[in-house]
């Protein structure tokens, strides 16, 4: 049976590919969108805590070369992931792992599975970004002089 169009392992970015030495030796695409690099600004609606994670990972990712203006949403994604997972352990640790049901019996805190879930999209975000032990190995940080975006991205695209 042949493969369905777009199954298989995702395309690694151009940069990626760069920044690892290009390790397949495979052709670089010359036609691929080169967004500027820089770090987009924070958007207004996202929570205390999804603002503070919104700009230490984006000065993390501007120090290490790999953030453009074209990556505002995903980290605005990752950053409330990461608000979204602080809440729920912190909720979850105030109530406990075993809370009362409807029926009055013993159950697992709600917040265990909202913090999970967060848990699980952050991570995913994390590695996106190149940010947990394994995937950052198959990055090399290459600096150079990068661009601050001014304006809001969030209301520049409708």
């Amino acid at each position: 049976m042949p493969a369905r169009p777009g199954s298989g392992r995702k395309p690694v970015p151009t940069a990626l590919k760069l920044l690892r030495g290009n390790p397949g030796k495979g052709a670089i695409p010359k036609d691929e969108p080169k967004p500027t690099k820089g770090l987009p600004p924070c958007p207004s609606w996202l929570s205390a805590v999804a603002k503070r994670e919104y700009r230490r990972v984006g000065k993390l990712m501007v120090s290490a070369g790999v953030m453009t203006v074209a990556d505002g949403p995903a980290l605005a994604m990752l950053a409330t992931s990461w608000a979204t997972w602080v809440e729920a352990e912190t909720m979850a640790a105030e109530h406990g792992l075993i809370v009362k049901g409807r029926d009055g019996a013993p159950a697992v805190n709600p917040y265990r599975k909202i913090a999970n879930e967060a848990y699980d999209r952050t991570r995913q975000l994390l590695v996106e970004f190149g940010m947990t032990p394994s995937s950052r190995t198959r990055v090399k940080a290459i600096i150079e002089p990068v661009a601050v975006a001014t304006g809001d991205w969030w209301e520049q695209s409708g």
